[in-house]
């Protein structure tokens, strides 16, 4: 599953999961950020233990998500 949302809501996110997990060296973030190639949105994938309700949810990403499917 993942969440849709702004740059900032994204990095917010993976801050909050960051934080909350206590993650150290090698594994410093949560997840790589996704940003959508011709929209000016991002994508991070959810953990199952942490919620952001003004994101979108979404079960997958659809295939405008990969630059190889945009002309």
């Amino acid at each position: 599953m993942y969440y849709i949302g702004t740059k900032n809501q994204v990095d917010y996110y993976n801050d909050k999961v960051e934080k909350s997990e206590d993650y150290n060296p090698p594994t410093e973030r949560w997840a790589n950020p996704i940003q959508h190639p011709t929209e000016s949105k991002w994508a991070i994938v959810k953990h199952h233990r942490y919620t952001h309700s003004s994101m979108e949810l979404v079960e997958e990403l659809s295939k405008d998500w990969n630059d190889d499917s945009n002309p």
